[in-house]
């Protein structure tokens, strides 16, 4: 039960950290900084979740 619980979390984190990007992306796609800004996130977010 544990893992299913973990799993789904981390799969609900994913893919709001996903939609995040995405919506980010889109706002501020001119500029390479806050692209870099968002990709070091996004892997610091995947970091917490292992």
């Amino acid at each position: 039960m544990k893992n299913t619980f973990k799993l789904s979390l981390a799969a609900i984190l994913v893919s709001s950290a996903m939609t995040l990007t995405l919506a980010s992306l889109s706002l501020t796609m001119k500029k390479a900084t806050s692209l870099s800004a968002v990709t070091s996130s996004l892997t610091s977010t995947i970091k917490i979740v292992r």
